[in-house]
């Protein structure tokens, strides 16, 4: 995945600060929001990486491998029963990805060591339909993805994995105004909360190291005269 992202919003602000106002009489600063959907961005990637496939299996077990805890078992009961709503309600293209009979369609098996370009359309084709589909987002998405990508990534799949973005951002802003607790200064969850969360909670701290986003925030506060954290100046 390149250093440069675009920008993407599989959470809209209003949604994070109605997550937020359950517990907490925080709302999220844009900056912080910008940090948030940019690790939902990079998780899907390493997600789709690590299944190499189209299947719910396939994704199942990448999020189990992922977050091999119990954020990654209540991802999974989520989306599952987002994916089982889908086609209660006479979804589409829903034959054999639910199940273990392999390949269908242009669902197939791709090797993400030595096909990065069939990662990144895949990717693409996720990332478009993701945002479009996520119930916390502004359907800026797409349904269709990109026409010119040849890739096509089935609709149930789609829903599938957007239910586990979901479900892992709720997580990381209940953990982020967790953190803003422990700020004496704060009035709102900031990139630098967001940061605090991702690094420090234990069902995400060994994802977010091996992030690209990880080495971007650190840059980021290097220089900062605040440390992440702390509420305190550096010495």
């Amino acid at each position: 995945m390149s250093e440069k992202r675009k920008e993407v919003r599989y959470i809209a602000q209003k949604f994070a600060n109605a997550i937020l106002a359950d517990a907490s009489p925080y709302v999220i600063s844009t900056d912080g929001l910008q940090a948030l959907n940019a690790f939902l961005d990079e998780l899907l990637f390493i997600l789709i990486d690590t299944a190499k496939g189209l299947e719910t299996s396939r994704i199942k077990v990448s999020v189990y491998q992922t977050f091999p805890t119990a954020l990654g078992k209540n991802s999974i009961v989520e989306a599952e029963l987002e994916a089982k709503s889908y086609i209660d309600m006479g979804g589409k293209d829903t034959n054999n990805h639910m199940g273990n009979s392999g390949q269908s369609g242009t669902s197939s098996i791709f090797n993400a060591d030595s096909d990065e370009t069939r990662v990144e359309q895949v990717f693409e084709q996720f990332r478009a339909k993701c945002q479009y589909y996520s119930k916390l987002g502004e359907r800026l998405g797409s349904p269709a993805g990109n026409p010119n990508n040849v890739v096509v990534v089935p609709t149930l799949i789609a829903i599938y994995v957007t239910a586990v973005l979901e479900h892992v951002a709720e997580y990381v802003l209940q953990a982020a105004s967790t953190i803003a607790d422990r700020q004496d200064h704060a009035d709102m969850v900031t990139v630098r909360e967001v940061y605090v969360a991702l690094q420090e909670d234990r069902q995400i701290e060994s994802i977010f190291e091996t992030m690209i986003l990880k080495s971007q925030l650190q840059k980021r506060f290097r220089n900062s005269l605040i440390m992440p954290g702390t509420g305190s100046r550096r010495k």
